[in-house]
């Protein structure tokens, strides 16, 4: 199939929204580390919990790997007939390893100099993306990395699985429904048996329908282009903020301790629906306020900030007793930190990146 008839859906290669859907994920990070990090007795006895966000901004940031990772993948396989598995896993490695290292790197010699009381084994778990799995115990500098550790896992088997089982198999509703009673029922045992769920990989398998999701809507997307674009313009834009009123509400009561045994079943899945319903809303529908509103320029810049501020926001939410740990400094910090790593570390990488690159 030539990239003309499979569909090069988006001009000039680049999908619309995606970076604002990025700027969204870490603005809900941010907001929920704030709060978690405010000693704020109000805020944090809520029963609706709002540190909860944070696991929301993580959960749209999977849909939107798992989307741009397999339209990537279906790009390339549509142009050479096939998938170069070492370039693909150099471009990852590109991608994440530089910056992620230069964070443990630095963390590492925080810690030896503030006494953070980081153990080796955190460190451990972390550089061997393997933190999601409980048995390397729980340190705040190192606790966000378990997301990175769901995908890198997600990265080394997604590329063979896509190449190997027939797209038209992925595209089944059938095995779209599979990984979602999947993910539902892994939620909810690890809710109910968290000492024990790390022995049935809970931990990569209750964010794994997240990332399917993304892979599914790609699918679509890449094949179905006209009949995805004629449904989103045949629809009232009134669901977009029932999905977004959905979402808010099915994510301050997933663990609320009166409704959790109802919630905790519902409220992955719910959220999973009605992010991606958004995401393919805000790809195909370019005259919505929503689709200027996430392809403004400072939106935009935001969004590809996205990796660095997600990897450095820890350190300055941490409790090292000094002022770059107290607001609104650590914020200012945050953004510093973030735009230097971005352009000495992240940019200049991605130009050597792009030598691997398909080119037939």
């Amino acid at each position: 199939m030539s990239i003309k008839a499979s569909g090069e859906i988006f001009k000039n290669g680049h999908i619309p929204s995606l970076d604002g859907f990025r700027m969204i994920s870490i603005c809900l990070v941010i907001f929920s580390h704030l709060i978690l990090r405010s000693q704020n007795p109000y805020l944090l006895n809520l029963q609706f919990n709002l540190g909860q966000f944070g696991i929301l901004g993580v959960r749209i940031f999977f849909i939107i790997s798992g989307f741009l990772i397999t339209f990537l993948l279906l790009k390339e396989k549509a142009k050479t007939g096939t998938v170069n598995l070492r370039y693909f896993y150099i471009r990852r490695i590109l991608r994440i390893f530089p910056v992620f290292f230069l964070y443990l790197i630095a963390l590492h010699t925080l810690n030896h100099f503030l006494n953070l009381n980081i153990p080796l084994s955190n460190f451990l778990g972390a550089a061997l993306f393997i933190q999601n799995f409980g048995i390397w115990g729980d340190n705040w500098y190192l606790a966000h990395t378990w997301s990175l550790a769901v995908e890198e896992q997600f990265y080394i088997a997604w590329p063979i699985i896509f190449l190997f089982v027939p797209v038209a198999t992925l595209k089944r509703k059938r095995v779209l429904c599979f990984v979602l009673m999947l993910g539902i029922f892994m939620r909810s045992f690890h809710y109910k048996f968290p000492d024990i769920a790390d022995y049935f990989l809970a931990e990569f398998i209750m964010y794994a329908d997240f990332l399917f999701a993304g892979c599914y809507i790609a699918c679509l997307q890449f094949y179905n282009r006209q009949t995805v674009v004629d449904f989103i313009n045949n629809i009232s834009p009134k669901l977009v903020y029932i999905s977004i009123l959905a979402i808010c509400i099915f994510t301050l009561f997933e663990f609320h301790p009166i409704y959790d045994k109802v919630f905790i079943p519902l409220s992955g899945t719910v959220i999973l629906i009605c992010v991606s319903f958004l995401l393919i809303y805000f790809t195909v529908r370019e005259k919505s306020p929503g689709f200027r509103l996430l392809n403004l320029p400072v939106v935009i810049f935001i969004g590809q900030l996205s990796y660095s501020l997600y990897l450095w926001q820890q350190l300055f939410f941490g409790n090292t007793g000094l002022w770059l740990n107290e607001a609104p400094e650590n914020i200012v910090m945050i953004f510093i930190v973030a735009l230097f790593s971005y352009y000495v570390v992240e940019k200049p990488i991605l130009k050597i990146r792009e030598k691997f690159r398909p080119t037939q």
